[in-house]
């Protein structure tokens, strides 16, 4: 909470019985259009407070990201270069796209199951926009994110693999975007009703990393990993980032078909599950 402190929380005032502050799930976007200017002020606040005293301020806010990719390339590339020496720049490639599809979406999932609790004041107050914290969670990991996309797409121009599917990558950080947006609506409710949501996001954010395709893809695999592969929806959202720097191995048109249809099971019914959970908010805090 406090690093919003700051912000003049609105005055405290009892809803009308029967209002709908959530449209039905199959309408979701003039709902969420009405918190998205309030969610960019707390996004820039709260950018700004992860680099008060620190040493590098803002710089190591965007820098964690990349160091975080560049570790996981030497690894699997240096120390244990075994399909790095045989795929050469494309296997890294590949690597740096599926990392950039999975690691903002295990933060957000680690963040959003705290987001609600760690902010509690501002939930209390019956006139706030409580949809807001959830959405600000996303945006603030996709734009620490943004420094390490360009290094990614400059290191594969240069690297020769860029072409016109780049002009998809907009559509695949969107549909991204949305996909972990309904992902966070759900774990910030789950979060404060279930305490043992956290222990267990914790543990999958730590196995899934192995079960998507970054480090391998499903024809250099045995049966039952592949099966994991092609039955985890972040699959999907990776192969699309992989097709977009030019170094994908999928079906683009099933690929694209089946992160769009993810997106939108996982919003209408982020949506629809934080509409029911916020009723209990006051109970749970």
């Amino acid at each position: 909470m406090s690093r919003w402190r700051r912000v003049k929380a609105a005055p405290s005032r009892p809803r009308a019985r029967g209002s709908r502050l959530l449209p039905l799930a199959s309408n979701p976007w003039p709902y969420l259009s009405g918190r998205i200017s309030l969610a960019i002020a707390f996004t820039g606040i709260e950018v700004r407070d992860k680099s008060r005293n620190k040493s590098l301020g803002l710089l190591w806010a965007f820098a964690y990201p990349l160091i975080v990719m560049l570790f996981f390339t030497l690894i699997f590339s240096v120390v244990f270069p075994s399909r790095s020496t045989s795929q050469g720049s494309t296997y890294v490639i590949q690597m740096l796209a599926g990392l950039l599809a999975w690691l903002p979406t295990a933060e957000i999932l680690n963040k959003a199951t705290v987001s609600l609790e760690n902010n509690r004041v501002l939930v209390k107050q019956l006139a706030f926009p409580t949809e807001t914290i959830p959405v600000t969670t996303v945006l603030v990991t996709f734009v620490t994110y943004t420094p390490a996309v360009i290094f990614v797409v400059v290191f594969a121009w240069v690297q020769g693999f860029v072409g016109l599917t780049l002009l998809l990558l907009p559509v695949a950080v969107t549909l991204q975007f949305l996909f972990t947006l309904g992902l966070a609506l759900f774990l910030s409710i789950a979060g404060l009703a279930l305490r043992d949501v956290r222990e267990v996001i914790g543990l999958f954010v730590l196995v899934g990393l192995f079960c998507l395709p970054i480090f391998y893809q499903p024809e250099s695999v045995p049966s039952l990993l592949k099966l994991i592969l092609y039955g985890n929806p972040g699959s999907y959202f990776v192969w699309f980032w992989q097709y977009s720097l030019g170094v994908g191995q999928s079906t683009p048109s099933f690929t694209v078909a089946m992160a769009s249809l993810l997106t939108v099971i996982s919003l209408t019914t982020g949506l629809a599950l934080f509409k029911r959970g916020r009723r209990l908010l006051g109970d749970l805090l």
